[in-house]
């Protein structure tokens, strides 16, 4: 990574239900924001499709591709996806790739969080993953960027760990708000 801005990772939103218009305002200013999404965890269908109708609009509107995590369980959220016309999907389980894919469709945005584990984002990069997430783990995310094309996230990343992910060269910083 240079200290080229060209060079700077992009944003990543992970929203809440309750993420407030005022926060995800501020970071839409604050830096180039590519993606958000849900997280889902603990939500039943009818609070993510309330959640979906309010923060969706306003991030598409922007740019700002919008997806929902599994957070939910799978076999809830996936439906949702086309149903409430969402870009794509935050998987948690590599292994579910190939069935979401087939699914969803290549039109929509297929991201994997794969911890640290290199060997499980290779396999997601080779499967068709849209992007690979990493925690934020310098080392793992320096050799992935030197080495792979797909793009890689820095998921739920801390404000003390941005720049070193960032100088690692990392695509795209995924923090909450």
């Amino acid at each position: 990574m240079t200290n080229d801005p060209l060079d700077a990772p992009r944003h990543y939103l992970i929203l809440r239900p309750d993420s407030s218009e005022a926060a995800i305002a501020a970071a839409l200013a604050g830096a180039e924001v590519a993606c958000a999404a849900l997280d889902t965890v603990g939500l039943d269908a009818a609070a993510i499709e309330r959640a979906v109708q309010r923060l969706m609009p306003p991030l598409q509107a922007q740019d700002v591709a919008f997806l929902l995590t599994d957070g939910a369980g799978l076999a809830l959220v996936q439906p949702l996806v086309s149903k409430l016309d969402a870009d794509g999907l935050h998987l948690s389980d590599p292994a579910a790739y190939a069935s979401v894919r087939k699914a969803l469709g290549k039109d929509r945005i297929i991201g994997l969080f794969c911890a640290d584990s290199r060997h499980e984002a290779m396999e997601a990069a080779e499967a068709g993953a849209d992007y690979v997430a990493f925690t934020p783990d310098v080392e793992t995310i320096q050799v992935w960027a030197e080495t792979m094309l797909v793009p890689c996230v820095s998921w739920d990343t801390p404000a003390d760990a941005v720049e070193a992910v960032s100088a690692a060269g990392v695509e795209f910083v995924a923090r909450r708000v």
